[in-house]
């Protein structure tokens, strides 16, 4: 655990407790158009199938459903 201690604040001493370099240091840094689209992309999907998902767990239910079908001794068995 005090290794994991020692692991762990370090990089948040890093990241917060330490002046930047330079004020023009991360100034370049950026996503192109491919990146931002993604994202977007993403997050509509994500909020489309929150207010959508009816139709995708329909498909997953019916796709997982056809697996695996006890064989039919055991589903006899289960009619009794």
């Amino acid at each position: 655990s005090a290794v994991s201690y020692f692991y762990y604040l370090r990089v948040i001493i890093v990241m917060y407790m330490r002046p930047a370099r330079s004020e023009d240091e991360h100034r370049g840094l950026g996503f192109g158009l491919a990146p931002k689209l993604a994202v977007i992309a993403a997050g509509v999907a994500v909020v489309a199938l929150f207010f959508f998902a009816d139709r995708p767990l329909e498909w997953a239910h019916r796709s997982a459903g056809s697996l695996w079908t006890p064989p039919a001794p055991a589903v006899a068995a289960l009619g009794r």
